[in-house]
């Protein structure tokens, strides 16, 4: 699912990743991709748990340049992310209420198809599929300024959006 999507919205020649062995790596990686996908994991270290929060938040990060004294390299960003493992990766509150958590069902055995038959089908509809995405958002554009909540939750911004996008698909 996570490469059917990105290949909608962020097609790449890396559609998916290892997480990477420390923050400046994950940083660099983040920095080149719209969505980033994460394969086959069974935990993350505390430091790509907040890493990855501030990334999907909005975050940034500074270093120095090579060969220079005083001059810096600033990443600015704001990402979506897959995790993808076959158990949720990470039980911290703080990336959780970042999260959708999408449970996928095995596929049974009488359904199943090559990967071949597979993207050779969605080829056929993507350019539906991405209309139908950017349907979506701007619907969710048009909403969301109108959208009054009872009370706002934790991540109040992100539940506006959230509310617009349902709104937008019913």
């Amino acid at each position: 699912l996570g490469r059917l999507l990105k290949a909608i919205i962020d097609p790449s020649l890396v559609d998916l990743r290892r997480l990477p062995r420390d923050e400046s790596e994950m940083i660099q990686a983040l920095s080149h991709h719209s969505l980033m996908i994460f394969d086959n994991l069974d935990g993350l270290p505390s430091w790509a748990s907040d890493c990855l929060c501030r990334a999907v938040t909005g975050g940034g990060h500074q270093k120095r340049k090579l060969y220079t004294d005083d001059d810096d390299v600033v990443y600015n960003f704001r990402r979506a992310i897959v995790l993808n493992g076959i158990n949720l990766p990470s039980a911290k509150p703080d990336l959780l209420d970042r999260s959708i958590l999408i449970h996928l069902d095995r596929i049974p055995w009488k359904k199943r198809r090559t990967e071949e038959e597979l993207w050779a089908e969605f080829e056929i509809i993507k350019p539906r599929l991405f209309g139908a995405v950017l349907d979506a958002l701007s619907r969710a554009m048009a909403i969301k300024s109108g959208v009054k909540l009872p009370v706002l939750p934790r991540m109040a911004d992100w539940a506006l959006w959230g509310y617009a996008v349902a709104e937008a698909l019913e």
